[in-house]
């Protein structure tokens, strides 16, 4: 019941504040239509790679737990 309060108070607060926030946010946040390789100045490939293994790394810690197994 607590979290369901939480959820309910934070979206009040959110539609509440929404309209003095968001312009300020979109000021300092808006870079226009740019992709991530251009923000990081780095190939598009490369960016891809990186991504691609960050994925696998975290499927073979879900796989496989975060926490090491005991041994008998």
């Amino acid at each position: 019941m607590g979290g369901f309060l939480g959820l309910l108070t934070g979206a009040v607060l959110f539609g509440l504040t929404y309209q003095k926030v968001f312009p300020g946010i979109v000021k300092i946040a808006n870079y226009g239509n740019v992709i991530v390789p251009d923000l990081w100045r780095v190939d598009p490939f490369l960016t891809m790679a990186a991504f691609g293994l960050i994925c696998l790394f975290l499927f073979y810690l879900f796989e496989h737990g975060l926490v090491r197994k005991e041994r008998n």
